[in-house]
Order: C-alpha cells, then structure tokens, then sequence
C-alpha cells in the first residue's frame, strides 16, 4: 500500500506501551566516513519523543557503492513519532500498520521524494518490547 500523507494513523494509541525500532537505510556514499556523515544528517530528523541510540554503518556487502546505516529507536506509545519520522524522510511509503506495529518501506526505483538526495532504501519499524 503507498500512502502519501498518512493521516489515518491517528486511531493506532498504544496505551503507554514501550516500543523498540528501527531506522533502516542504504545511502550512497564514497566512504564510510561519507556514509557516516548520511547517518547523522538523517538522525538529527528523528522526534524528540523517540529515544535515538547513535547510527551504525557498514558497507553493503550487495552494492559496494552502498552503506547500510542502522538506528535503534525506543519510545512509548511510538506509533505517532515513529510516523512523523517516516512523513519527515519520505513522501510516500508501502506501509504495513497494527495498532501496536508500524512497517513502512520507502525505495528510490519505485516512488516518492526522500529527504536525502543519496539516500536509495529507507525503513521505519515499530513494534512492542
């Protein structure tokens, strides 16, 4: 499902729930220290509601020109924030959504603008500790 704006995830309140996440990406970049830089640009976007720990990168072992950058994200009642992350990175998303759970997937073959021009595959998850 690609969904542009998201407004229908208002109805997904988890109660005070503690949720884990991820931040997931594959940025095009020179260098790791290049990748690194990425990282960081798209960790500074995440709310201040979301507890960010700080971004690993590592090459992608698939395409050489390629880092992958992990960002773990812990917070309660997560869905909404972790939806204001995925609205700030990207304009349209394939979106898998429960009441307690958030999968969006965002790749540059396919749709949408995204908030860096080398990012090439992003993904926000949620889901209950």
């Amino acid at each position: 499902m690609s969904v542009g704006t998201g407004r229908s995830h208002t109805n997904m309140r988890a109660n005070n729930l503690r949720m884990t996440g991820v931040l997931r990406a594959f940025v095009e970049a020179t260098d790791k220290d290049q990748g690194k830089k990425i990282a960081e640009e798209l960790r500074t976007l995440i709310p201040g509601s979301l507890e960010a720990q700080s971004a690993r990168v590592e090459r992608y072992w698939k395409i050489p020109d390629w880092f992958e950058v992990l960002i773990e994200l812990q917070g309660v009642d997560a869905i909404d924030s972790s939806w204001k992350l995925a609205e700030t990175l990207c304009s349209q998303w394939h979106l898998t959504k429960t009441q307690h759970e958030l999968n969006a997937v965002w790749s540059h073959e396919v749709e949408g603008e995204v908030v860096h021009p080398k990012v090439r595959w992003l993904s926000v998850s949620f889901f209950p500790k």
